[in-house]
């Protein structure tokens, strides 16, 4: 389960290997999975367990590396991933590491059980932050061996607790076996390891399936796993359908195959193009448009619960199952006050960097109002970034840096230098209305934009299009503060949507 996580934060990634600590103990198991994307070549995944000891007492140290390329908007984007999980002899885990690394640098997260808590260690941070803890967690290399352990039988299942390190969280996981079926796998070539051998198998079918997550309030289906395995349960393939992507699969092969990458990455689906969301009509200067009414259906999700439902977007249920959303044109959303976090420094929006203090004392000049600050802000972000796709995610810092990338760089960026003028912001999620530059076709593509606390109101604005405001083509699906986020987890509402939306305009005025 811990290679589906992996992967569903790399469509959110578009959104160096570990580093100093040397490993410990002696492999008890080492092995390479080669990635395809819609039968595309993709990259690998590496996974080696070790078993160590520590105070007279047996540990397993499960580490997983994950290297990926992905097409976004006719660019390629690589993106890399480690994890490690500790558990002991009875599959408690006692403590994870998880690195994201970033266009520049790394975002890492790590964490120890201990006294019935989970401590969160926060880079920069002295003291650890305790999360509440469930104890009936099963470690990665358990949860492998649980299968054998059980003697499953075809039509057999059972249930474990797992623990996602990005998400922080336990979820119930339900596996169950299904008969022997024909598949397509890779055998090794021991004359040559960089040309396995493609081949028919007979292999018993194993699903797993979550409980649906509850991410910052809202309920989340995450995708089904559906692995193949021998006799000894050992996985020789796995597939997973994942929103927006398509199905990633992985084969059981050598490290030379898995490492090399001789596949053509112009024959990769494009995640950026293929999540866009046809409408039927266009929409005339739609930004500046006092309201649009659209029309929605979600497939296998409850609608309601795909948008947010406040001030400036409100939806309503219709008899025939879908849904009416209409949105407001440059509405804020009514608050009585920014909670701290909306204005302290984090991890992502580091507000406190001398780059990103420089530049937003640079677009502000003498201003003092709050709202004539950010849109200062949005403005000189939108002039100086140079629009680039082929970025992975980044700190506000490294974009300050830099001054390169997509929506998600100019939306972080304008947020931390908003903090960093004492304006209190956060990000915003969701979809926002184009044209295709050819055929002038109506679309909705993913898009993040920034928010600004001012005259009592969140007000929307937009870096990446500069205009000062944040009309009814832009869709909000969720929000975030990045306070003491480590990952990637503030993106994952999108997850909803992407792949599942039909979309309809109703009136526009």
């Amino acid at each position: 389960m811990r290679k589906l996580f992996f992967t569903l934060f790399c469509a959110l990634m578009v959104i160096t290997s570990l580093s100093a600590q040397a490993p410990v103990g002696k492999v008890i198991q080492d092995s390479w999975d080669a990635a395809y994307l819609e039968g595309a070549r993709c990259g690998h995944f590496h996974t080696q367990v070790r078993e160590f000891t520590r105070d007279g007492k047996t540990f397993f140290s499960s580490t997983v590396e994950m290297h990926l390329s992905l097409r976004r908007y006719k660019s390629v984007v690589t993106m890399r991933m480690d994890s490690v999980t500790v558990e002991n002899a009875e599959g408690k885990i006692d403590s994870f590491r998880v690195i994201q690394h970033l266009d520049q640098g790394k975002a890492e997260s790590s964490g120890e059980v201990k006294d019935g808590k989970l401590w969160l260690k926060i880079p920069g941070v002295a003291e650890p932050r305790p999360l509440p803890w469930n104890d009936k967690a099963v470690g990665p290399y358990q949860q492998e061996q649980m299968p054998r352990l059980l003697n499953l039988k075809a039509g057999g299942t059972y249930q474990v607790s797992s623990f996602e390190p990005n998400l922080l969280q336990v979820i119930q996981l339900k596996v169950q076996l299904f008969p022997e079926e024909e598949v397509d796998i890779l055998t090794s070539n021991p004359k040559n390891p960089l040309k396995p051998v493609q081949a028919k198998g007979n292999l018993k079918r194993m699903e797993v399936e979550s409980e649906k997550v509850v991410i910052f309030g809202n309920p989340l289906q995450l995708p089904k796993m559906v692995s193949w395995v021998d006799d000894s349960f050992t996985v020789k393939r796995t597939r997973t359908e994942m929103p927006g992507m398509g199905a990633i699969t992985l084969y059981k092969t050598s490290e030379e195959f898995a490492k090399k990458m001789d596949g053509d990455l112009a024959l990769l689906p494009d995640i950026g193009i293929n999540t866009m969301i046809a409408l039927d009509r266009r929409v005339a200067n739609i930004h500046k448009r006092e309201e649009v009414v659209y029309r929605f259906q979600v497939k296998g999700e409850d609608g309601a619960a795909a948008f947010v439902n406040d001030g400036r977007q409100k939806i309503k249920k219709q008899e025939d199952g879908w849904f009416e959303l209409t949105v407001a044109g440059n509405t804020g959303v009514k608050d009585d006050d920014a909670p701290k976090e909306n204005l302290e420094a984090s991890f992502f929006l580091d507000s406190e960097d001398a780059e990103v203090k420089k530049l937003a004392a640079m677009a502000v000049g003498a201003s003092t109002n709050p709202l004539e600050k950010a849109r200062k802000i949005e403005k000189f972000v939108s002039d100086k970034m140079t629009g680039a796709s082929d970025i992975g995610f980044a700190t506000a810092a490294q974009v300050a840096k830099s001054l390169r990338g997509d929506c998600r760089q100019h939306a972080m960026l304008m947020a931390a230098m908003c903090r960093a003028a004492g304006v209190p912001a956060r990000t915003a999620i969701g979809l926002v209305y184009v044209e295709d530059r050819q055929s002038r076709k109506p679309l909705m593509g993913f898009h993040m934009w920034t928010e600004v606390f001012a005259d009592g109101a969140w007000i929307g604005l937009d870096a990446t299009l500069g205009e000062g405001v944040v009309g009814p083509g832009h869709v909000k699906i969720a929000h975030h503060n990045w306070h003491n986020q480590q990952t990637l987890a503030p993106l994952l509402p999108v997850i909803r949507v992407m792949g599942q939306v039909k979309m309809e305009v109703l009136s526009a005025k």
